[in-house]
């Protein structure tokens, strides 16, 4: 194999590889990405088995081959190279492989690439597609409530991927907080449905290989889906990742969604984050519990640590009914304000042993967050 290919191609793809591969792996030969050059193309795989990265960039092919070459090495390697500068690498029939880019020479012992696992291709008919912005904010948005500990609840570390018609809905929940995005596709409706529980890793990863696209005018590009017995696929531009099907049930979600809630206040999201900070350096560390208090038409924060000693925050608000003083988890509320895309978020409350409610709402977004309040 001998190609050149600029070194910030390399570069991107190398990044995108090495977030998949488990660089603990006892397996040897998962430790290399496997490089592979023909037409006018580089493709590059990674794997540990439960979730593959298969991606490609442009290239000048002068000898086609195959390489197994140390992932974590060569990433490391290649991000220090001019970025602007063409890279060549070559392989020998030793499995040697050479990069020179500019001065810049190194030389990897690799791996025989027929060793690699075979990895499965994507079907060639896709079940769903949506636009990649909103997979990827459905997972950003989600994500703070898949567990990274599942204990004995294997479902609690994955999120649930719903693909019908004219809707994408993505729900996840670690047992004490439960998050719901949900977007109507509108005029961008998939011709068809996915159905899958998706663990946090993989659901990473999408993110990640959605963000060059995600946040740019390509936005409404289609990420195809595709489900094949145990494994999921993902297709976006020239990366396609795949990820074992969590197999366990998901949590009837729907029994825990308020039914009957009265929206008691509406308040900007970046003033409610700013508070919740101050208020929370005063929280027990144990619960990080802050009291949520509303009355005479103000909302009131506190918290009280003996060591910390005590902080409060109060704002002047709209609201209905009289809801009890209630305590929730300063953690749990910031992270649900850090990944909220509104200007405004609402809270409802019913009573201090009933679920509450944070949410934000458009004309074709909608993302429900549901904490378990506890004893501040």
């Amino acid at each position: 194999m001998d190609v050149s290919i600029k070194a910030e191609h390399l570069a991107a793809e190398l990044a995108a590889a090495h977030r998949v591969a488990d660089r603990r792996t006892t397996i040897p030969i998962l430790g290399n990405v496997l490089l592979r050059a023909a037409g006018d193309r580089l493709y590059l795989t990674a794997s540990d088995l439960n979730i593959t990265l298969a991606t490609s960039c442009p290239a000048t092919v002068r000898a086609e081959g195959s390489a197994a070459v140390s992932l974590n090495s060569l990433h490391e390697y290649v991000r220090l190279l001019d970025p602007t500068a063409d890279a060549s690498l070559a392989v020998s029939a030793r499995n040697e492989c050479s990069v020179v880019c500019g001065t810049a020479k190194g030389r990897f012992q690799g791996d025989n690439p027929y060793t690699y696992p075979e990895v499965k291709g994507m079907p060639e008919q896709a079940d769903a597609s949506v636009p990649a912005e909103a997979l990827a904010s459905g997972i950003r948005q989600t994500l703070i409530a898949v567990a990274t500990d599942t204990g004995t609840m294997e479902a609690y570390g994955s999120a649930l991927l719903l693909v019908s018609g004219e809707r994408v809905r993505i729900v996840a929940t670690d047992g004490n907080r439960l998050a719901m995005f949900r977007q109507r596709l509108e005029g961008d409706a998939s011709e068809g449905e996915a159905k899958c529980l998706i663990a946090r890793k993989a659901l990473i990863n999408i993110e990640k290989m959605l963000e060059s696209v995600a946040h740019s005018d390509a936005g409404k590009e289609r990420v195809k889906i595709a489900i094949d017995k145990n494994r999921v696929f993902f297709r976006a531009g020239s990366r396609t990742l795949s990820a074992r099907v969590t197999l366990a049930r998901f949590p009837d979600y729907e029994r825990v969604l308020p039914k009957d809630k009265e929206e008691t206040l509406l308040i900007g999201t970046a003033d409610l984050r700013r508070m919740f900070k101050r208020v929370s350096k005063f929280a027990p560390t144990d619960s990080t519990a802050v009291q949520f208090v509303l009355e005479d038409g103000k909302l009131r924060l506190k918290a009280r640590d003996v060591a910390a000693g005590e902080g409060r925050e109060e704002r002047s608000v709209e609201h209905e009914g009289s809801p009890p003083s209630v305590g929730f988890s300063a953690k749990y509320i910031l992270q649900f304000l850090d990944v909220c895309d509104s200007e405004q978020v609402s809270v409802s409350i019913s009573d201090a042993k009933s679920v509450a409610e944070l949410g934000t709402r458009s004309d074709i977004r909608r993302l429900r967050y549901i904490v378990v309040p506890i004893q501040a």
